[in-house]
């Protein structure tokens, strides 16, 4: 959505030349005004345009862990809670709980904790070279009376609402640092002033679960999907860029290849990991 008509024509054009380049649907047709309020009835009266993705997928990502937490408590994976990666070798992993460090020994050990993937853990240090920076975002949750029949993207003000499970998750804003930012109250009260500039009816709702956390992101926009070179038994799968969730089908089949020592193949076709290589 977007209180300009015109910005909103030239940004969805741009995903139109998008989708024919993909092979996907096509963005709808703008609607305006009083058609666009009638179909979503929670925008405020500034949004004047607006137009459906059909191909925008969310979900609540706090059903999702719990079910994939299941589904692996089913498979009898061991789940260590509470429990850090502090050093990898070519067959160890160091670990410290609440009982001290303790080693354990691996054939092929994956390491998938985004971003954290830092230098700092010995062990990780040649991943110094993919710089896996913590993008750091916001989001906070709101009840509001009545929940949007769609995910709300304004353009204009750069913010997002999802509803899920009978509340609405705001998210927005993007900090960069090499540190893991802590929660500011600052950014939280701009993310609400911007949501509710374009959402009706939730700002005068109190906010809960107000959150910040990092997002691992790359120079090159690429994940980094590579055994490391010191440790080849060790393989790295992190800085997805904030897509780790629909990007993580496709790089389990790569890693899953690699633990086999095939190269990364997807679909059954070798594809060239160069350029997510450590």
């Amino acid at each position: 959505s977007h209180v300009s008509a015109d910005a909103l024509q030239k940004f969805r054009d741009g995903q139109v030349r998008r989708a024919d380049l993909f092979g996907i649907e096509r963005p709808g047709q703008i609607m305006l005004d009083g058609d666009l309020h009638d179909f979503e009835p929670v925008l405020d009266e500034h949004v004047r345009a607006g137009f459906v993705a059909n191909t925008e997928r969310y979900i609540d990502p706090r059903l999702f862990i719990d079910e994939l937490h299941e589904k692996l408590l089913e498979l009898d994976v061991e789940i260590l809670e509470h429990t850090e990666l502090v050093g990898l070798n070519n067959n160890t992993a160091t670990m410290r709980g609440s009982e001290g460090e303790t080693a354990r020994g691996f054939d092929k050990a994956i390491v998938a904790t985004g971003a954290w993937t830092t230098p700092s853990i010995e062990g990780l240090s040649s991943t110094r070279s993919a710089f896996v920076t913590s993008g750091t975002g916001y989001s906070y949750h709101v009840k509001p009376e009545r929940l949007p029949g769609y995910l709300l993207a304004s353009i204009d003000r750069k913010t997002i609402g999802v509803p899920m499970s009978g509340e609405l998750r705001v998210v927005g804003l993007m900090d960069f640092s090499s540190e893991i930012q802590e929660f500011s109250a600052q950014r939280v009260e701009h993310l609400a002033s911007q949501a509710s500039a374009f959402i009706k009816g939730i700002g005068d709702k109190p906010r809960f679960d107000e959150w910040t956390g990092p997002r691992p992101m790359t120079p090159n926009g690429l994940p980094i999907i590579s055994p490391m070179k010191q440790h080849p038994n060790v393989i790295v799968a992190t800085g997805h860029n904030m897509h780790g969730l629909s990007l993580g089908p496709v790089t389990a089949e790569v890693v899953v290849s690699m633990v086999e020592g095939r190269p990364g193949v997807v679909s059954g076709s070798e594809i060239d990991m160069k350029p997510f290589a450590l």
